[in-house]
């Protein structure tokens, strides 16, 4: 995110605050992973190929939040925890509702039974289980038919979309900050003279 906000001229914190919040979120809107690559992999009509990429996208979109949420992530090594260890600070955090938690619990759980269960076929049965972790009705509101690939690719979004707003309510936080100080700043200048 550093270098997209000194690409976009934005060097200081008050250069944030000052910054319309559209152009804010167009800033905050960039994926941190391959879309089109995913989308491709997606395509496959292999089900537990689906689920282990969504899987590693998962994980790398847990590890990009908490490195962008935790100041001293280093301490904590976070590289070699679990999705799941990952997914349930960030819900203690509060930057993640339930919900995703929920989501991403369920791939978790069936992606460690397509690793560690000798046989196991991953079949109408799971992709009745994830269904069933997304709000009812979900997918008929949206328009979308309930198929393995469809959730795979909400279920990134959800997660992702969370991982963008908490950033740019990080960085309205930080521009808030800024501007504090400056309307501090003037203030002493203003009961100086």
């Amino acid at each position: 995110m550093k270098a997209r906000l000194e690409a976009a001229g934005l060097a200081s914190d008050l250069a944030i605050h000052d910054l319309p919040d559209e152009d804010l979120r167009k800033l905050c809107s960039v994926a941190c992973y391959d879309k089109k690559l995913f989308r491709n992999r997606l395509r496959l009509k292999n089900r537990w190929y689906q689920l282990l990429n969504t899987h590693i996208i998962l994980d790398h979109i847990a590890e990009e939040f908490l490195f962008q949420e935790l100041p001293n992530q280093g301490v904590l090594k976070i590289d070699r925890w679990g999705l799941q260890q990952k997914v349930e600070l960030l819900f203690a955090m509060g930057v993640i509702t339930k919900q995703t938690m929920d989501l991403v619990t369920v791939v978790n759980s069936l992606r460690n039974k397509a690793a560690h269960q000798y046989g196991f076929r991953l079949g109408d049965k799971h992709v009745k289980i994830v269904l069933d972790a997304f709000p009812k009705g979900f997918f008929e509101e949206v328009g979308y038919a309930p198929t393995f690939d469809n959730m795979m690719a909400v279920m990134i979004a959800f997660f992702e979309t969370e991982r963008q707003e908490a950033e740019f309510r990080a960085l309205k936080r930080k521009g808030a900050f800024a501007n504090a100080e400056r309307v501090l700043e003037e203030l002493k200048r203003d009961l100086e003279n």
